[in-house]
């Protein structure tokens, strides 16, 4: 792997024609260092993220009935979506 200096950066940065090449190799996933250090921060605390997922999929399962039947009551009234609020009101 071969490592790229700060001066040929800053020379890169000048020449258009060679930014453009850069994009077409560039790697689609790569990730900056506050996302590779955010991402560790994540894993170091995986129980808690875990946890945390649980009770988002059992809100989505007990609010989804609830919400297809507003979209019913919407469409039967041929009400736009925005106007699902007034239905619970």
């Amino acid at each position: 792997m071969r490592v790229i200096t700060a001066d040929e950066i800053d020379r890169a940065l000048t020449y258009p024609a060679l930014i453009e090449a850069f994009q077409k190799i560039r790697d689609s996933y790569n990730v900056n260092g506050l996302g590779q250090i955010a991402a560790m921060a994540t894993l170091d605390e995986l129980p808690y993220y875990r946890k945390n997922f649980q009770k988002i999929v059992a809100t989505r399962r007990r609010l989804s009935p609830m919400l297809a039947e507003l979209a019913q009551q919407a469409g039967r009234q041929n009400l736009h979506p925005t106007a699902l609020r007034n239905l619970t009101t």
